[in-house]
């Protein structure tokens, strides 16, 4: 158990380390509970589905008090009751809690209920909930789509685990997500899916649940990494759990592997980050090999356009990296052969098949981008950001310097090419003249009719062709150096062009950088702003890694139409539309089911008290949390960057 925490918390410090020990805060790490075992319809709760639906909530609750043990901060969300797990109420929480979370942590969500594939279209996945009937799918029956979509609009900052526990979960799988997996490697950087069984299968008694949680719980676990090690290690463990016979097939599937070097057993405790940089032509494949393993993680493509690739949960150690250009014959190319070292670097960028000096910084600005985005690693993102700058400054002189020089050699060749035009017409003239005189003398060499006038004739013949070759031959010479000086022209035109083409490009980047740190700048000024102008309402205002926090203990729902803070705080953040607002109630208590729905539900109407109050933001969420202890109510008020 140790082992897990330990795991998941240096898990976040790795991640998230920078921050961390810049703010000095708890690590942000999530954990929501989905169990439906109470349904409207009698073929989902009748007899038959008894004994499954008992196993999930036993399941349910174990996995609660599992994490209870652990203590993390917040403490995990079950919901489990009739009200909680309705199609309405996990809906609103799949595309209004999740896309407006400000934690930048790892969120792990477990799904248990009855998965559905729709009779009129096998391939489509769904899970019940408390009022699906099993008649009537899709009704109210939660799409498998809509969890990806779900997942797809939380905030890049969020990494998410879904464990599906369900029968058929497998079939979540299909060619569309893989397609946004390949064309999207931001979004398959940062979602898990492991699914408890095969589309054609049944998962039976939440045995996936009971497996993971003795994995986790294990003293001494050994480390499964990479898409096939889980998947044969889990399937082989779920036929040690009692109560289901070890005969019975259910085949574990990690359906988005987050990483190749991702680990079931501890989440990859120091995690590493390797952002790969396509700049070659064509696809590639990549195999990366730690040195402690037998055989290389899964391969990794990468498309000519997806340029950056983020390959996250690797470990502190050295890898082989072999990369090949796919051929368009459909061979492969030689290997490229690279050792990369992560010991001691939290972050690493490769440029594969580069020849080009403009690869290097975007590959910076792109992976600083990635991380910023994410809201981890600030410092290496900033190192990024200033590597890509000062690179892109010093090409972008290179490149001025360059076609300025290109320029005065134009220039030098286009009048050198123009005086010897006009020398040319005088030489073309004088070799003109000398075949004139050439031509005359062999005329009247023909007309002699003695021999005196005959030897006199050949003399001037031979004079005036020796004078004519000697002109042509400097007329030729003349030709030959404005063709070359012609010929160096039109080179430096094309260079020159191309040279343009560089500055261009250097421009487009630089102005990239530019609005980049603009865009930073900015929010920061927003926040500024803001903050100042929260803070003459409350002086004990923080600023923390999700944003700026007001902390309560003097309002409830019943009265916050009377706190003239309450409506203070309103009118500030209606100024502020592209922030946003969250509100959470932390009561101290017993963690039963019974109090966690009740301080839920209590969220909820304050929520509905600040819109009735006035708050204009339509994104704006309430959550409520029982924490261990006697802790007075309190309700922290956060306004948050998008």
């Amino acid at each position: 158990m140790r082992a897990f925490l330990t795991g998941l918390v240096m898990c976040y410090f790795a991640l998230f380390g920078a921050k961390v020990y810049a703010a000095d805060e708890p690590p942000d790490f999530r954990v929501t509970i989905i169990a439906v075992t109470k349904f409207d319809d009698p073929k989902l709760s009748g007899p038959d589905e008894k004994d499954l639906n008992d196993a999930n909530t036993e399941a349910a609750k174990a996995l609660k008090s599992y994490f209870e043990s652990l203590k993390i901060t917040p403490p995990p969300d079950l919901y489990i009751v009739h009200n909680e797990t309705t199609w309405h109420f996990l809906h609103n929480w799949l595309f209004r809690d999740l896309q407006n979370d400000s934690r930048t942590g790892v969120h792990l969500i477990f799904v248990l209920t009855h998965g559905l594939l729709d009779p009129k279209v096998q391939s489509e996945f769904y899970v019940a909930t408390s009022d699906t009937h099993k008649d009537d799918i899709p009704g109210n029956a939660i799409r498998g789509g809509d969890l990806i979509d779900a997942f797809h609009d939380m905030p890049p900052r969020a990494t998410v685990f879904l464990f599906l526990d369900t029968c058929g979960s497998g079939a979540i799988d299909n060619e569309q997500l893989q397609r946004d997996l390949q064309s999207q490697p931001d979004f398959a950087s940062r979602v898990l899916i492991i699914a408890a069984a095969n589309a054609d299968e049944l998962a039976y008694r939440a045995r996936f649940t009971k497996t993971l949680l003795g994995i986790w719980g294990a003293k001494s676990p050994t480390r499964h990494c990479g898409s096939r090690q889980i998947e044969t290690f889990l399937t082989e463990s779920l036929r040690k759990v009692q109560g289901v016979s070890p005969d019975v097939k259910q085949t574990v599937r990690v359906v988005a592997p987050l990483s190749p070097d991702f680990c079931i057993e501890n989440f990859n405790s120091t995690q590493r980050f390797l952002m790969l940089y396509n700049a070659s032509n064509s696809d590639i494949s990549i195999t990366l090999q730690a040195d402690d393993e037998a055989e290389p993680e899964s391969r990794i493509d990468l498309h000519k356009q997806d340029l950056m690739v983020p390959v996250s949960e690797l470990r502190p150690t050295k890898y082989q990296l072999v990369a090949k250009r796919k051929l368009g014959n459909g061979k492969d190319d030689q290997n490229f052969v690279k050792n990369i070292d992560l010991t001691t670097v939290p972050a690493k960028v490769e440029v594969l098949f580069s020849s080009d000096p403009f690869d290097q910084p975007r590959a910076q600005q792109s992976a600083a981008q990635y991380l910023d985005s994410r809201r981890i690693l600030p410092s290496v993102a900033q190192s990024l950001q200033e590597a890509s700058a000062n690179t892109v400054d010093q090409l972008n002189n290179e490149t001025h310097a360059q076609l300025h020089n290109i320029e005065m050699q134009q220039a030098t060749f286009e009048q050198a090419a123009q005086a010897l035009e006009s020398e040319l017409e005088g030489k073309r003239k004088v070799a003109e003249a000398a075949r004139n005189e050439y031509d005359k003398a062999v005329e009247r060499l023909n007309k002699a009719q003695n021999a005196e006038g005959i030897a006199d004739s050949k003399g001037e013949v031979e004079r005036t062709s020796a004078e004519f070759e000697a002109a042509n031959a400097d007329y030729q010479r003349k030709v030959q150096k404005e063709r070359e000086v012609r010929d160096r022209t039109k080179a430096l035109r094309a260079q020159r062009g191309q040279v343009e083409a560089e500055v261009n490009f250097v421009y487009a980047l630089k102005k990239s950088v530019d609005e980049f740190a603009a865009k930073q700048a900015a929010a920061v000024a927003i926040e500024n702003q803001a903050s100042t102008e929260l803070q003459s309402v409350f002086p004990d205002l923080q600023r923390t890694g999700r944003g700026l926090v007001a902390v309560m203990t003097d309002v409830t729902e019943d009265d916050a139409a009377k706190s003239d803070r309450l409506h203070r705080f309103v009118d500030i953040s209606n100024q502020y539309p592209m922030l946003n607002v969250e509100i959470e109630l932390i009561q101290g208590g017993e963690s039963t089911i019974e109090n966690q729905v009740a301080i839920r539900a209590r969220a909820a109407k304050l929520l509905q008290a600040f819109h009735a109050i006035g708050l204009k933001s339509e994104n704006a969420v309430a959550r409520g949390f029982i924490v261990p202890g006697k802790q007075p109510l309190t309700v922290d008020l956060i306004i948050s960057q998008p």
